[in-house]
């Protein structure tokens, strides 16, 4: 299934994503990840549907967050970094995208990057959704009632 993005972000370049990843300590972000910034920049995809195993059911990608999202800071990358580490010891997790519950998806910086999901209060429990990122992208569903 194609999935499309609406409400993208500005056109990144590559210095401006290597600036990023020089402020997170890591050498590179994943491919797959790297070349959805570089493609879409965050937005809203379509469809929006993900399951997540041993939690509830499924919840939905509401948006991915994207670098100089000035026009809407609240889905910009950096500034859902600073509150998703304030008072929270977490390390090594990105937050890449919430659900319209607010809570966050996360792409852990080592390993294969998976994608995990953090509750907004219950910052103790990492509920696993993908092994990496474009087996994130491709478990994108429509909603089912």
């Amino acid at each position: 299934m194609r999935v499309t993005i609406g409400n993208q972000g500005p056109r990144l370049s590559e210095e401006q994503l290597r600036d990023f990843e020089d402020e997170l300590t890591v050498q590179r972000l994943p491919e797959s990840y790297r070349g959805f910034l570089l493609a879409n920049n965050g937005g809203s995809p379509s469809p929006d549907t993900i399951d997540v195993p041993n939690w509830r059911v499924s919840t939905d990608v509401a948006i991915f967050f994207g670098l100089h999202r000035a026009d809407q800071y609240w889905n910009d990358l950096r500034w859902n970094l600073e509150l998703f580490r304030e008072g929270r010891p977490i390390e090594n997790a990105l937050p890449i995208a919430n659900d319209s519950s607010g809570d966050y998806f996360c792409l852990e910086l080592h390993g294969a990057g998976a994608v995990v999901l953090f509750e907004p209060f219950d910052f103790e429990n990492r509920y696993p959704v993908a092994p990496d990122f474009d087996t994130f992208i491709r478990g994108l569903r429509w909603f089912e009632d």
